[in-house]
């Protein structure tokens, strides 16, 4: 029996509808929307039936509400007993990733892609994704986190791992690897992600000034630039999905970049580099890394999230235990839980305004967080610090948000940030970084049709003056010349 999840996909658009009301059901951005959304509720739905061995009748009934969609229906499509055969929607699966399809492939579904078959007695399912996808060396990871296994996931980042040994400049999956270890793995894999990364950030040589990095980052280069002509040859589904994908890597890659070389000795670079030591040192975290040592996934969040909640008590001053709460709620993805942790973050930033980590960790969590008043008021809230006199050399708080802005924002708020990061990039004229961000995360996104000819004719009259180190600009704006009008 196919099964096609109607209700879910119902319960998603609706959802959309309600928190995006100036979106277009048409547009790409929607969409983009409408997988987040899939994706929240799906990890939601599993944290319910983890914690319940199935799936709760008020929390189903709030899902449910939301699209007018019956709640026993809609249990009974989450929790059935049939094999799910290997026919899914295009936009949940391959082409999300950018995957090309032939010619003769129907627009609304892909075939032999993911199998689903019951695992344990409460019917939680194990995806079998086809090894074409997760070799995909600029998207393979992405997908094998959204929604692979845990050993596919596990196997698809070994292989980027040994592809970083021997090219440890290639920043695009250096910046992959490290979102993907603090996203999906455990304490231990956190913590030596960002032990990894600080490593390179710091190395014990001295790097030349003008390293020749084109051999490592070649390859990434020359995938992402296919990429791209495949969203304009539209030889690929969902191409607002894949140009997210790759927004994401360009932005990341550009940020390990900048704190390897522009932000070196930086207050950032030097707080990013102590964290992996910081979290193994101290004594809060060696119950969380014995216990969890083998564990994957997200079986031991709702621990984690407890023992760091007494560590926040004893230590309320503590930026490293607000940055873990903010960061271990995250993953759990428990909307109330999510709310009150923003709702205590921010008060703790009214004492600690210029703890960046803090306050980007909370940009994040609010992005995984229904739209509300909270969350406008935050954006407010933060788009006030960042026109302080503290935040003028600020660079990851202002690229969390127009991550922020560009994905939940209101078209005042949008406005505001264009014209607070247009005077940002004027007064900064040899940063890319930030230019690559409100490229990528706020014009692509929400810009004007005038805005987005406007930025264009800006970045290319930068590039004619400027030294594109890496080539990321030049990147950045073939993508963003793909989007839409």
């Amino acid at each position: 029996m196919k099964r096609r999840f109607v209700n879910l996909q119902r319960c998603t658009h609706a959802i959309v509808k309600k928190r995006l009301p100036h979106l277009q059901e048409s547009s790409d951005e929607f969409r983009r929307q409408v997988i987040t959304e899939r994706r929240e509720l799906n990890r939601l739905i599993g944290n319910e039936k983890k914690r319940r061995k199935g799936v709760s009748s008020p929390h189903l009934s709030r899902i449910a509400s939301a699209a007018g969609v019956d709640a026993e229906e809609l249990k009974a499509e989450i929790e059935g007993e049939e094999t799910q055969v290997a026919t899914v929607p295009l936009i949940d699966k391959e082409a999300s990733l950018g995957i090309a399809t032939s010619t003769n492939t129907k627009d609304s579904e892909v075939h032999t892609v993911v199998t689903s078959r019951p695992e344990t007695p409460d019917n939680a399912c194990v995806q079998r994704v086809d090894e074409r996808l997760l070799s995909d060396n600029l998207l393979g990871v992405g997908f094998a986190e959204w929604m692979g296994s845990e050993d596919q996931w596990e196997k698809t980042v070994r292989r980027r791992e040994d592809w970083l040994k021997g090219h440890p400049e290639d920043i695009f999956c250096r910046g992959m690897l490290l979102w993907s270890g603090l996203t999906k793995g455990n304490p231990r894999e956190m913590v030596e992600v960002l032990k990894e990364t600080a490593r390179w950030l710091v190395p014990d040589l001295l790097v030349p000034s003008n390293p020749n990095f084109q051999s490592d980052s070649n390859f990434s280069l020359q995938e992402i630039d296919k990429k791209i002509g495949q969203i304009k040859n539209e030889t690929v589904e969902v191409p607002g999905f894949v140009r997210m994908q790759l927004a994401g890597t360009l932005v990341r890659a550009t940020l390990l970049r900048w704190l390897r070389f522009q932000g070196k000795s930086s207050q950032l670079e030097s707080e990013f580099a102590s964290l992996g030591d910081a979290l193994e040192q101290h004594v809060a975290f060696k119950h969380l890394f014995d216990s969890t040592k083998s564990q994957r996934g997200d079986s031991w969040v709702a621990t984690a999230v407890e023992l760091v909640s007494r560590w926040v008590g004893y230590d309320p001053e503590s930026g490293l235990a607000q940055l873990c709460l903010l960061w271990f709620t995250g993953r759990q993805g428990e909307p109330d839980r999510m709310q009150f942790a923003i709702g205590q973050s921010c008060h703790w930033l009214e004492r600690n305004p210029n703890h960046s980590l803090v306050r980007w960790a909370t940009i994040w969590l609010a992005g995984l967080c229904p739209e509300g008043e909270s969350i406008v008021c935050l954006i407010d809230e933060f788009a006030k610090w960042l026109g302080t006199e503290k935040a003028r050399d600020d660079r990851l708080v202002r690229m969390g948000f127009l991550w922020l802005v560009g994905a939940i924002g209101s078209p005042g708020q949008v406005r505001r940030a264009i014209t607070q990061t247009a005077k940002w990039i004027k007064a900064n004229p040899k940063d890319d970084f930030i230019h690559v961000a409100y490229l990528l995360f706020l014009i692509m996104r929400r810009g004007t049709c005038e805005q987005r000819k406007m930025v264009i004719t800006e970045t290319r009259n930068w590039l004619r003056s400027n030294s594109d180190f890496y080539k990321l600009t030049a990147v950045a704006l073939r993508l963003f010349e793909t989007a839409p009008d």
